[in-house]
């Protein structure tokens, strides 16, 4: 039996979860511990140690060879090494399974080729070009920008982040119900290298080496910085630039906050780059919520703060804890996301005074630190209002799908 692709990763995802208990997890697996070994490869690719990522995956296709998620995470996983070529012959290998309008059909799987073979040319174009040290500087009304990217790729590139802005803006005086005026140049810089990416990433954020990140990076002091490798991931880039525009209405807001309100912004505006991965959250979320597994509001400060021992390790080369921080961090995120959504449009009279007072708690109490949040939310909640509030929040939640997103 072929399970739904969200409900795979779903189990992928419970399977070993320090979060949840295994025994909660859905039954129904194409072969027994698939999840754990597809689990385990994709992280040993995230870990950099892509040789056993490699070997993993290859396991896995021969064991499993109808199943799409195999070669979709690991053409990612080569995507992520910049293999394009490797990752292209992976999607190849599906073709003869491609059929119907699941997950990995013709279209969807000549649109992933298509995105490849145009990284691979971006890769060939950028062994030609300047090197990060002798990149361009240069202004716009917007941006003061530094790139060693093609002038092409460049526009293409500030339009979207100018677009991503100015809906964000107007989002955001929605939200906080007035419009903040001061809005100062974002530095931008665009790497067409990974190693430039990088380097300007450890320079902005020495911590930032213990995760293998590509995307977008946005940092209060220094900017945005921006990978582009012949694509970009408009959702991370929505969530780092509402990092810029959130900080001009709150100076070091909540993790809870600025991270709850990035990922509101973000799936609002890039729904559809979003798909996937929105579907397989609505998917975690509603499975959590129909095992009673979705835990109160207070739950979240919980798991922020695993999430944040987590992150104050020394390294992640140890597939264990670096699988603990990815769970985790998703519960977080996950969380984070929902309860702020919630409170925006869940059109519940005291929810949303509590969610006005709450920003007015944190524009007045500038401190990026886990017990701001803590502190305004266990003041200001009787056991009953908590009581009411998971009931509201798990019942909208539950009922939110990708359309009325």
């Amino acid at each position: 039996m072929r399970m739904r692709y969200g409900l795979f990763l779903l189990c992928c995802f419970l399977a070993t979860s320090s979060v949840l208990k295994a025994s909660d997890e859905p039954t129904s697996k194409p072969v027994i511990g698939f999840p754990q070994r597809l689990d385990e490869a994709y992280h040993y690719g995230r870990l950099k140690q892509f040789n056993k990522s490699i070997a993993a995956f290859e396991k896995l296709i021969e064991t499993n060879p109808g199943e799409f998620i195999v070669y979709d995470l690991y053409a990612q996983t080569l995507d992520l090494k910049q293999d394009y070529s490797g990752a292209v012959a992976v999607y190849e290998k599906w073709s003869p399974h491609r059929k119907g309008n699941g997950p990995g059909n013709p279209d969807e799987v000549t649109e992933k080729i298509s995105r490849l073979k145009k990284k691979q040319e971006f890769k060939a174009l950028m062994e030609k070009a300047e090197p990060w040290d002798d990149a361009k500087v240069y202004g716009t009304v917007e941006f003061a920008v530094k790139s060693n990217v093609p002038k092409e790729y460049q526009d293409k590139i500030l339009s979207q982040l100018s677009e991503i802005i100015r809906k964000e803006r107007r989002l955001l005086e929605d939200i906080f119900g007035y419009s903040v005026e001061d809005q100062p140049y974002m530095k931008v810089f665009i790497a067409g290298r990974l190693e430039d990416y990088k380097k300007l990433l450890h320079e902005f954020n020495p911590d930032s080496e213990k995760v293998y990140r590509q995307g977008s990076y946005f940092s209060d002091s220094h900017g945005m910085i921006v990978f582009f490798d012949g694509d970009i991931d408009l959702t991370v880039l929505a969530h780092e630039t509402a990092h810029h525009l959130i900080d001009h209405y709150i100076k070091n807001p909540s993790m809870l906050l600025n991270e709850g309100l990035a990922e509101y912004l973000a799936y609002k505006l890039t729904k559809e780059h979003a798909k996937t991965k929105l579907l397989n959250d609505l998917e975690l979320m509603n499975w959590l919520y129909d095992q009673g597994r979705l835990g109160n509001v207070l739950d979240i400060f919980k798991i922020w703060r695993s999430y944040l021992d987590e992150l104050a390790m020394k390294d992640f080369v140890d597939l264990k804890t670096y699988d603990r921080l990815d769970r985790t961090t998703r519960m977080f995120y996950l969380r984070a996301w929902t309860l702020i959504y919630f409170f925006i449009e869940g059109r519940d009279k005291f929810s949303s005074k509590f969610f006005k007072d709450y920003l007015a708690y944190e524009k007045n109490n500038p401190t990026n630190d886990y017990n701001t949040a803590a502190k305004f939310f266990e003041k200001n909640l009787t056991l009953e209002q908590v009581k009411s509030l998971d009931n509201k929040w798990s019942q909208f939640m539950s009922s939110i799908t990708y359309d009325k997103i």
